[in-house]
């Protein structure tokens, strides 16, 4: 089970780390940003379709947590419209420095909220990686914008919010899939609905 989780971890991160920069790139070619959301879950959906089928869920898993389904499906919207708008106003290199800024936000929630008792060594150890992480990107500082230092910062909280989210939800022995098909399929019905309403939200640069 460990292994497994640790595969699933690094595939997870690896996969993740493709998100940024394919974004940027598909802008360049001229994809919208709602596009892209609905593309992205909309695949998501099909992908899930057939666990989800073999791992019928009982409706009363739902709503018996019902918040924390509702809450990491906010973390998955902030998260989404942060990564793939931010990088329309900032670098992808920018945008990725802040977003990893997640795991600092994780840490302050388990000291202020979770009342855990973190050492000083692996708090150390989270800052030494964030100053790692500027020297390995070399974020241009250039041509900053707020808007896109607001959205990648919106990225950092969905991506800690899930995070936490999903913690709690794994000691309340929810199946994940069961979290995976309630995301992408809320999160696909909410930005067609949004898109159906405002048909294209891309913000323009300028």
């Amino acid at each position: 089970m460990y292994l497994f989780g640790t595969i699933s971890a690094i595939g997870a991160g690896v996969f993740f780390g493709f998100i940024t920069p394919a974004t940027k790139l598909a802008y360049q070619f001229g994809v919208s940003v709602s596009i892209a959301i609905v593309l992205r879950y909309f695949i998501a959906s099909l992908l899930i379709t057939i666990p989800i089928l073999y791992y019928k869920p009982n409706y009363k898993v739902f709503t018996k947590n019902i918040t924390e389904y509702l809450l990491i499906t906010f973390g998955s919207i902030c998260l989404t419209l942060g990564l793939l708008i931010s990088v329309k106003y900032i670098e992808v290199t920018l945008t990725i420095l802040i977003f990893y800024t997640y795991p600092i936000i994780i840490l302050f929630s388990s000291i202020m909220v979770e009342k855990e008792n973190i050492s000083q060594t692996r708090i150390a150890l989270f800052f030494i990686s964030f100053i790692g992480l500027i020297f390995v990107l070399s974020p241009s500082f250039q041509k900053i914008n707020i808007v896109g230092l607001g959205f990648a910062f919106l990225a950092a909280i969905g991506a800690a919010t899930m995070i936490i989210t999903n913690q709690k939800m794994s000691k309340l022995k929810i199946n994940p899939i069961h979290i995976n098909a309630f995301t992408n399929f809320f999160n696909l019905i909410f930005f067609s609905i949004l898109i159906l309403f405002f048909y294209d939200f891309s913000l323009p640069i300028n």
